[in-house]
């Protein structure tokens, strides 16, 4: 989704084809769902497991975002944590926002 994020970004609109985000149920069971993943050098989207407190809500009103290795070099904490509540506030994918968890 993104190369080299950087603290300083203030807008986040990726766009993916539409059958890549669409949930679904694999051959052995359960549901996949899209899953955003931050690092420090790059953003990227791929599928996992649903998790097990969503199987009674909507798939398709969710995003699985994971900020666990994302790290800004020579910046703060308080600069990473501003960094995620931003993206939290106004990140978009294909126009809209998702509930996050």
């Amino acid at each position: 989704l993104q190369h080299n994020p950087s603290k300083n970004d203030t807008t986040w609109r990726f766009t993916v084809p539409q059958e890549e985000l669409t949930a679904r149920k694999p051959s052995q069971g359960g549901i996949y769902d899209k899953a955003i993943k931050f690092e420090e050098d790059k953003t990227t989207i791929q599928t996992e497991t649903l998790n097990r407190i969503l199987h009674h809500d909507d798939p398709e009103q969710y995003l699985l975002m994971s900020f666990r290795a994302l790290r800004f070099p020579e910046s703060t904490l308080s600069e990473t944590r501003n960094y995620i509540v931003t993206f939290l506030k106004v990140g978009f994918l294909n126009g809209k926002q998702y509930r996050s968890y």
